[in-house]
């Protein structure tokens, strides 16, 4: 999961990490480094999709 407007990957999480690695990417709309300072604190998604791997992660309602 990455989110565009990164200051801490310009070049993009998808192109550094997840492409050459060949992860499954889900890319979040603004979300800029998906930590609580871009708004992202709580995210129940996430919390789903680290208990079964077959849910996709949705935006964070919360932000």
């Amino acid at each position: 999961m990455y989110g565009d407007g990164d200051p801490y990957c310009p070049e993009g999480a998808d192109r550094h990490y997840g492409i050459p690695l060949g992860l499954d990417l889900d890319f979040v709309p603004d979300g800029e480094h998906l930590n609580p300072d871009s708004g992202y604190g709580e995210w129940p998604s996430l919390l789903e999709w680290c208990e079964d791997p077959s849910v996709r992660v949705r935006g964070n309602l919360a932000r």
